[in-house]
This record gives C-alpha cells, structure tokens and sequence, in this order.
C-alpha cells in the first residue's frame, strides 16, 4: 500500500481541490429578462424576411440550450460530489461535457468525481484533456486557482496510482500555483 505523501513535515490535505473547486462556479451576473427569448428572436428574423438566419438562429440556439444545461448539470455534479456521492456525480459530469460544458470547473469535477469514484487512470485523462483545451474556446479561462486545483487532482490520483514521488512534486507545483495566486489576488 502506498504511503501518504508527506511534505514539509504535515500530511496534505487531499480534499483541498474540492474545496478549490467549488469556488470557482459563479451564478450569472444577468438580471433574468434581458435578452429576449428564443422564440421573440426567431419571430424577429422571420418577420424581416430572412428565413436562414431565423433557421440558423434555432440550430444555434439549441446548441446554447444544452450548453445551459450541461452548466446546470455541472452544478448538480458538484453537489452530489460534495454530499459524497461521486458516482452519481461522475455521470451528471459526464452528461454535462456531452452537452458542451468544457469549462474547467466543470473538467475539475469530473476528474474529481472519477478519481473518488476509483478511476484515478480517467482521472489523469481528463486532466489531459483540461491541459489540451484550447484557451480560447473557453469561457471563462481556466484560473490560477483552478490550474492549482488541478495539480491538487493529478497529486491524488498519482498518489492512488503508487507513484509516490510523482504525487509529491505536484502537490509542490499546486501549493506554488496557489500561493502565487493569492500573491496575485492581494496586490491586485
């Protein structure tokens, strides 16, 4: 059985990421009823003439749909992580990212969700992928705090997996990611 990773003399906690986690899922600042809805805007488009758009719209629209669900399902999947239930928890990840939420905290719950569920090797996969996501189609981008949340993730699971050493200089990469990152946050 591998040995705890001990840095500096204390025993890191390993359920700080989810602590991490949490907090970088916000409500939306948008007061509801500011934008008109789906069907206001296809009649819009229809009434001007200019059917394709008012199609277009729709296929778009959809897709924006089950982008607001896959973040809802998202939220859910923190919850039942957080109540202790990751395998509730990685199916309702899961369903989210099919519905195109790859922000990284939805990515983070996932790989959380399937290392506490026992799969630390999908775990570091889903890791990958969060590295491989490309910036610009995120929205937001990935935070310090969440790049530290990760490190947090990938230190478990290589703890889980016996690598030992490994587990140790990634829970130092997270604590250095972290303690740069509040640096930032109080001089900024």
């Amino acid at each position: 059985m591998p040995q705890a990773v001990v840095l500096h003399g204390h025993a890191n906690n390993m359920n700080a990421p989810l602590s991490i986690i949490t907090n970088s899922i916000r409500p939306s600042d948008r007061a509801v009823g500011d934008e008109p809805t789906d069907e206001q805007l296809e009649d819009i488009y229809g009434e001007l003439g200019n059917w394709d758009e008012a199609e277009a719209l729709s296929n778009n629209l959809i897709a924006a749909d089950a982008r607001k669900h896959g973040h809802i399902l998202s939220s859910l999947a923190l919850l039942y992580l957080r109540h202790g239930n990751p395998s509730r928890a990685m199916v309702l990840a899961l369903a989210a990212l099919s519905m195109g939420d790859v922000r990284p905290s939805a990515l983070l719950t996932l790989a959380e969700s399937l290392l506490r569920a026992g799969d630390p090797e999908q775990a570091m996969s889903v890791l990958t992928r969060f590295d491989e996501t490309d910036p610009g189609l995120i929205d937001p981008a990935a935070t310090d705090i969440q790049h530290a949340a990760r490190q947090y993730i990938r230190a478990k699971a290589l703890h889980r997996q016996g690598d030992a050493i490994g587990a140790r200089d990634a829970l130092v990469l997270a604590r250095d990611l972290r303690v740069a990152a509040e640096a930032r946050k109080e001089s900024g």
